[in-house]
């Protein structure tokens, strides 16, 4: 199966100002393509190529030999995942239970919020910052320069929320014109 390029669910200048028409069509139709391109060139010969998306980032992920096609269509992923996350008017409270579950680990919602922008302002190159919650249900967060999700990141307290905010973004208050 082919890996392709889904249309973005809102218009280049959607986001805008938070996010330029440029800058999103550069990040879509360049970056997120590249990705795609890339994918699709690396799975060829792997005995994969008519797996899901999903299927290709399980099968590749402990397998270094495989380590490029991982890369690559793991970080087409998490860009299928990423233009969810934002949306054209956002912004808002948390749902109940996820404020309720940020506040019993960070303490409150502007301590996550300003810990959250901190681990995306000191990550090396993109920013990028995932946010997500373990079983025991405390946040956790991830800074992985080799974006090898998931596995390998620090497990101390500022590391925790890198994984609870990435899909916040669009949910969090917006900043003052």
């Amino acid at each position: 199966m082919a890996f392709e390029l889904p249309p973005l669910p809102y218009a280049y200048d959607a986001l805008a100002p938070y996010m330029s028409a440029e800058t999103l069509e550069f990040h879509h139709d360049k970056h997120h393509n590249a990705y795609v391109v890339n994918g699709n060139n690396l799975v060829k010969g792997t005995g994969l190529e008519d797996k899901s998306l999903e299927d290709v980032v399980k099968a590749s992920y402990k397998d270094e030999k495989l380590a490029g096609l991982f890369n690559n269509a793991s970080q087409h992923w998490n860009h299928i995942e990423f233009w969810q996350w934002m949306k054209p008017n956002g912004g808002g409270a948390m749902p109940g239970e996820l404020e309720k579950r940020v506040v019993s680990d960070f303490g409150s919602v502007d301590k996550f919020k300003e810990d959250f922008i901190n681990a995306g302002v000191t990550q090396f190159g993109s920013g990028l910052v995932l946010a997500g919650c373990r079983r025991r249900r405390q946040a956790e967060g991830h800074q992985d320069p080799e974006r090898r999700e998931p596995g390998g990141a620090r497990r101390d307290r500022a590391a925790r929320l890198r994984r609870v905010g990435a899909f916040l973004l669009h949910r969090l208050p917006q900043p003052a014109a």
